[in-house]
């Protein structure tokens, strides 16, 4: 029996027409496994992506959805079961052909996917490719639809916030440094250097500002911070314990969670940025996890901002606006994406 997956990727793949392509596969976990070429979904294309390309004289299809072929003797197909090949299974499958694209390609937009959050489908069929017979319990098909979309409401209340700032507002570089953070996901490793390098950036600059209205000499300030090595300079965390508490009565030791999240952000940086894979201990990071690491980085400026004088405090817009949309999931199509994923014959 075989179960074709189906996968929605976020880049797509040039792919010149009427070439012979070279069958590949594998074994594992007791399934065989092969890569059929990709294939084009439904997706509009971008305005801006040119409307004919040849490759070698040969005209050509955009692709952008990944084809792989599980095959064994049957797979669990009851309705309520779980997915059959295994999640664990198709995202080391996934990786495995991702990894090896992006390195021979070296084409940047090739991201990791994590397959519990992508679009795909699963397709079961007989060896010969034929569909299977309806059974009463058993499925025919599985599919996932999620989507995510950027909407920016730019609503009266928005708009008036743009002018309510001074005529020499700047943005703080740590601030524009944590929204990057949040736009560079899914790439973990890079949102993490973001969020820990805004850390570090906001905590050196506010105190270098609060010193002034302290009770410490400029020369005695000047050594602390520059003595020649930075082994002997106060390292991030004693900025935020410390050096804060000596500024403002406060340090971001009073809040567990928060200091937690400092320490956790720098450790998967670190990890980032020595090994090449974001880590806390020995499990490596997935999106899931870091989204909260990224939150606690907002959280922690947010309550250092309340021990700071308010000459001190950066503006803060707070708003609430009222979205809602509708998105069609399935429909009929000739992407591989909808084969025989209709409501009414999944099963």
């Amino acid at each position: 029996m075989l179960a074709k997956l189906h996968v929605l990727v976020a880049f797509e793949l040039t792919i010149p027409q009427g070439e012979t392509y070279k069958p590949y596969g594998h074994k594992d976990d007791g399934y065989n496994i092969s890569f059929d070429l990709p294939s084009s979904s439904d997706k509009p294309r971008s305005s801006e992506s040119p409307e004919y390309v040849e490759i070698n004289g040969k005209s050509t299809i955009h692709a952008d959805v990944i084809n792989i072929t599980f095959q064994k003797a049957s797979f669990e197909r009851a309705v309520g079961s779980p997915t059959d090949p295994p999640d664990l299974l198709i995202q080391k499958t996934l990786n495995y052909f991702l990894e090896r694209l992006k390195y021979v390609s070296r084409y940047h937009l090739i991201k990791p996917i994590e397959f519990d959050s992508c679009q795909w489908t699963l397709n079961y069929l007989n060896d010969d490719g034929t569909e299977l017979e309806k059974t009463e319990g058993l499925v025919r098909s599985r599919f996932r639809r999620n989507f995510s979309c950027s909407i920016l409401g730019c609503d009266p209340a928005l708009w008036d916030q743009l002018f309510t700032l001074p005529q020499d507002f700047e943005a703080p570089a740590w601030h524009t440094l944590l929204i990057d953070s949040m736009g560079s996901l899914p790439h973990i490793g890079t949102a993490l250097v973001l969020a820990a390098t805004a850390l570090e950036v906001f905590i050196a600059e506010l105190l270098n500002r609060l010193v002034k209205e302290a009770n410490v000499s400029v020369d005695l300030w000047d050594w602390i911070n520059d003595r020649g090595n930075w082994q002997k300079e106060p390292s991030t965390e004693e900025q935020y314990d410390v050096l804060l508490k000596v500024m403002t009565g406060h340090s971001l030791k009073e809040d567990n969670a928060l200091w937690e999240g400092l320490k956790n952000i720098r450790v998967a940086r670190n990890s980032f940025v020595h090994e090449g894979v974001a880590k806390l201990g020995k499990a490596t990071l997935s999106l899931q996890d870091t989204l909260p690491l990224l939150a606690r980085a907002d959280a922690i400026v947010t309550k250092i901002r309340e021990w700071i004088p308010d000459s001190y405090r950066w503006p803060l817009i707070e708003r609430t606006i009222n979205i809602q949309m509708t998105k069609r999931l399935v429909g009929d199509s000739n992407s591989p994406l909808n084969t025989a994923v209709s409501p009414i014959d999944k099963y």
